[in-house]
């Protein structure tokens, strides 16, 4: 049986020692119900995984440079993106803010041990954008796509320029529903709760017509954690 975390790095060395190969390398990982529910509402924060499952999430972050979510994760959660179940490095936290509405006092952006890179559009009033880099944090303005989202492409661009090469995604739906639509994930990990939650969904959007066209797990791995399945392996 394959080892989530062992599969992963393995995957990591060959892709990070083959020229031409898009860098940083993306992982998305994320725990979803039997519908596909993230969480029971919109905006409120929902533990679905076991305990076995959550020190597997520290595990991996501990294997990437960066981790990354989206605004709306870190005004519901207020996460710390750092690595405390397992022994491991903290990655990067970077969060994708259209409108710069990260609370101050969020605890990404107060942790000592590595400050905040957040992604905002080029729109935002200079002046408070000052507020959040006073702080020691990383304020990048990039500009809008047509469907009104940030360039998620413009972002892995920017993160290559500063020796970034493996990042994780964690969420929410938006983000990784745009990951995903972009083309933009190498590596998944997928935490399967064996339950039903009718809840806030996973996707928010349609990433193709037929089988052929979405983004599919090639040579899946699975493996149980605690009561949850884990479903794993490089992205088409």
């Amino acid at each position: 049986m394959k080892s989530v975390t062992s599969d992963l790095k393995k995957f990591q060395q060959i892709d990070l020692n083959t020229p031409g190969i898009r860098i940083p390398r993306v992982t998305l990982s994320y725990a979803q119900t039997l519908d596909g529910s993230l969480t029971i509402q919109r905006g409120i924060s929902t533990v679905l995984s076991s305990p076995e499952s959550q020190e597997l999430t520290h595990e991996l972050r501990s294997a990437h440079d960066a981790i990354l979510v989206g605004v709306g994760t870190v005004i519901s959660d207020n996460p710390r993106l750092t690595v405390r179940l397992v022994d491991g490095e903290n990655p990067l936290p970077i969060v994708l803010d259209p409108h710069l509405r990260t609370p101050l006092d969020s605890n990404i952006l107060v942790n000592p041990d590595k400050k905040a890179i957040i992604f905002c559009n080029e729109g935002v009033d200079a002046n408070w954008r000052e507020e959040y880099t006073r702080m020691g944090n990383k304020v990048i303005p990039i500009p809008y796509r047509r469907t009104g989202e940030l360039d998620l492409h413009r972002v892995i661009q920017e993160l290559e320029t500063m020796s970034i090469r493996t990042l994780m995604v964690e969420g929410g739906g938006r983000v990784i529903t745009g990951f995903l639509r972009e083309r933009l994930v190498d590596y998944a990990v997928v935490t399967l709760i064996p339950g039903w939650l009718g809840g806030f969904p996973v996707m928010q959007g349609i990433l193709g017509d037929t089988m052929g066209e979405i983004p599919l797990i090639m040579d899946p791995g699975i493996t149980m954690s605690g009561k949850d399945l884990i479903l794993f392996g490089r992205v088409q």
